[in-house]
């Protein structure tokens, strides 16, 4: 789960490989994000709490020094929350957390097709793969080359650049000379 301030969530996969292309890996990560949800559909109650207690022991687990404790605490000021208990308050939401919830969170913002998912791929290819480049991409993908950056950018809701601005329209012109 990858955080950036205390309001953008997302679930982040980082996978590096030479010996397939951009294309194959994103596949195989939609692959495995629906075995992913089998599974804890088919997961035990008893395992499903043990994790549930792993994560929630993870969230109280004490500083291991006072400078990891500082950090923490400097990281709270320096962001003005000023929510000391962050991490105690976490665990204690994370507890509640019921195997229904968790698939109906599942369902609305990570599975294929979910109403509420929103997905940014960003595909490096390397020379051997460079010839799938311009291969078929599945329905629903938009493909966004570097020259489409900005515009994509400001179609983006969350941080959207200004509209573009036509400059020449707004250029004054010098009034013609009279003969």
């Amino acid at each position: 789960i990858k955080t950036s301030g205390d309001n953008i969530k997302g679930l982040l996969f980082l996978i590096q490989s030479d010996g397939y292309d951009p294309i194959h890996l994103d596949l195989r990560v939609e692959a495995f994000l629906e075995r992913f949800r089998t599974h804890l559909v088919d997961m035990p109650e008893n395992k499903f709490q043990a994790n549930i207690s792993a994560v929630v022991k993870a969230f109280l687990e004490k500083n291991k020094n006072l400078g990891e404790e500082s950090t923490k605490y400097w990281d709270v000021i320096t962001k003005a929350s000023y929510v000391f208990k962050k991490y105690q308050i976490i665990g204690a939401e994370v507890e509640r957390l019921t195997k229904e919830l968790i698939l109906r969170f599942f369902d609305k913002y990570i599975a294929f097709g979910a109403p509420e998912r929103r997905k940014l791929c960003v595909q490096v290819y390397a020379k051997q793969h460079l010839e799938k480049i311009d291969s078929s991409v599945p329905i629903g993908v938009t493909l966004i080359g570097p020259e489409d950056v900005a515009e994509f950018k400001r179609s983006n809701s969350l941080f959207p650049l200004p509209e573009v601005v036509n400059v020449e329209e707004m250029k004054i012109r010098a009034k013609p000379k009279a003969s």
